[in-house]
């Protein structure tokens, strides 16, 4: 691979993923639209084509074609690729850390559903059941984490992949019930499934319940256990279903195994977090400082009910796109644009300039990770810092910087603190995150399977639905997290917060000063931040059609 040759290379690979005609070397890759989801499509693009895997964090790091050429060269002459190493799926294997802390949540509660990943879709056409039973299959024999079993052995916990695929099928037909008996059996059958939890020393790592509801239509539910999967897992599951079930029809080839599996990033990490644990856990301490200050101050109550509500939140569609292409022109992401708002509200209520905001990464660092089903997430802090009356654009820069640099520990699992330090110190460095915030990606709630079966992913619980989504934070974890999701209608999600901390009514001032300020931001990018969200914090209104509520 010539080095002369990479540049250009790189231009046209920037040029495939963005959908763009063309990429000059000095462009920069935010501002010509590219995200975080964006960034992994292009290291996964990188990997295909070079033979080199480079992390997510370097497309951040180095956000021109010539500059990222250059991290590309550096890759080549390393030896091209870097990530876990393959190792037979027979060996027994360590636990992540993420997976100990987990399975010891587990055995607290062991036999519980508390732990249980649900995935939930209806399947619209004739349904083949060969082809669905053996893409199931295919599913399992392609990622390890789906027949792993986890054992202790002279004190120590550790995880087998079993050579043979098999999968938990539960099959029922309600076609031939009137509509009121076939919602009330399926009710039932629904509660029971998900009631279930997960033996994880001898159970199938996939359940899976198929209820057919007429000729052409049925739903399908499937159950996995948190220490195996993650909300990116969600979208690997489906595709490879898809793409099984499309084989098995003959409409296509299955998809290539991952050159790594979850076992092998288990060894991996477990190798390399001892020699680096100091650093991360320095940028911890720095970070989260003394911590966040309570939005009602530190008297929570004598005795927490851990309960939790939740408020909706959409925010204009013009809002929205406004503040997208905001971040665009900075040079940063969504996310980082959101956390401005975010923290710039907080800030403003709690009479702070700075505060320690908590996010959940994938943990995906590596191209070599990016299509394997596991339990990557973590935590992780952001410091948010608006400090010297800073702009809005100013803020969006200092706080994509930050951004930049939080994820540059994105490797590093806070469960390694939890169970290796002090408990004194791994609670203060978790006590001091009160707030959290998620971006998710877009929803894609249908895609074909043949031409003659779509899927539709549908809420994962069937009481109630109203055709959202589930929460991928944990509402308790903070005593406020917002999570967003891009769609048609704009930004949209949900605030959760902890009753024994922060009021209902707190919660919804907090989204309806948060609306209001996104929308004034927009408008006023170069108005300075802290007055705009007094403005906002006032009620000030946005003008006509703003939408706020």
């Amino acid at each position: 691979m010539p080095s002369q040759e990479t540049p250009a290379r790189v231009c046209a690979l920037w040029a495939r993923v963005l959908e763009l005609p063309r990429v000059g070397l000095d462009d920069n890759f935010f501002q010509l639209g590219g995200r975080s989801l964006t960034a992994v499509r292009v290291v996964r693009a990188v990997l295909a084509e070079f033979g080199v895997s480079l992390s997510v964090q370097q497309v951040f790091e180095a956000p021109t074609p010539r500059a990222f050429a250059e991290r590309v060269t550096a890759g080549a002459e390393a030896g091209g690729y870097a990530g876990p190493t393959p190792r037979s799926q027979g060996e027994a294997a360590p636990l992540t850390w993420q997976q100990e802390w987990q399975y010891r949540l587990e055995q607290a509660v062991s036999g519980s559903n508390i732990y249980s990943s649900f995935v939930r879709f209806e399947l619209a056409g004739s349904v083949d059941r060969a082809a669905f039973d053996g893409a199931w299959l295919d599913v399992v024999e392609r990622h390890a984490a789906l027949r792993t079993r986890y054992r202790v052995s002279n004190g120590v916990i550790r995880q087998t992949v079993q050579p043979d695929a098999s999968y938990e099928l539960e099959e029922h037909d309600l076609g031939g019930l009137d509509e009121a008996a076939r919602l009330e059996q399926h009710m039932k059958l629904h509660a029971a499934f998900t009631g279930r939890g997960h033996d994880l020393a001898r159970d199938c790592g996939l359940r899976v319940q198929l209820v057919t509801l007429a000729p052409d239509r049925a739903e399908v539910m499937v159950s996995v256990h948190h220490i195996n999967f993650d909300g990116w897992s969600r979208d690997i599951l489906l595709a490879d279903f898809v793409a099984g079930y499309r084989a098995r029809c003959a409409l296509g080839q299955p998809p290539a195994r991952p050159r790594s599996q979850y076992t092998d990033f288990a060894r991996w990490q477990r190798e390399r977090i001892d020699a680096v644990a100091g650093e991360h856990l320095s940028f911890w301490r720095e970070v989260v400082g003394t911590g966040a200050p309570r939005l009602h101050g530190d008297t929570p109550s004598a005795r927490p009910t851990y309960l939790s509500a939740r408020h909706e939140l959409s925010l204009p569609p013009e809002s929205a796109r406004g503040l997208i292409r905001l971040a665009q022109e900075e040079g940063t992401t969504p996310f980082a644009a959101c956390l401005a708002m975010f923290g710039t509200v907080l800030t403003d209520r709690l009479g702070v300039s700075r505060l320690p905001v908590a996010t959940i990464t994938a943990n995906r660092t590596w191209a070599a990770t990016h299509e394997v089903i596991g339990m990557f997430l973590t935590i992780l802090p952001v410091a948010f810092d608006a400090a010297g009356q800073p702009t809005v654009r100013e803020l969006l820069r200092r706080v994509g910087a930050s951004v930049v640099r939080t994820m540059g520990h994105q490797e590093y699992p806070l469960e390694h603190a939890y169970l290796t330090q002090e408990p004194a110190e791994s609670r203060r460095l978790v006590g001091g995150l009160r707030y959290g915030i998620a971006l998710h990606p877009a929803f894609r709630p249908e895609r074909e399977v043949t031409p003659d079966l779509r899927l539709a992913q549908l809420p994962p619980r069937l009481a109630g639905d109203d055709g959202g989504q589930e929460d991928e934070v944990d509402p308790s974890t903070f005593d406020v997290t917002l999570e967003l999701r891009e769609s048609p209608a704009g930004l949209v999600g949900h605030l959760t917060h902890q009753l024994d901390a922060v009021p209902q009514r707190t919660a919804a001032e907090l989204v309806a000063h948060l609306t209001r300020l996104v929308t004034l931001a927009h408008r006023e990018p170069d108005a300075r931040v802290a007055e705009l969200a007094a403005r906002a914090g006032a009620g000030q209104p946005s003008g006509p059609g703003a939408g706020e509520g």
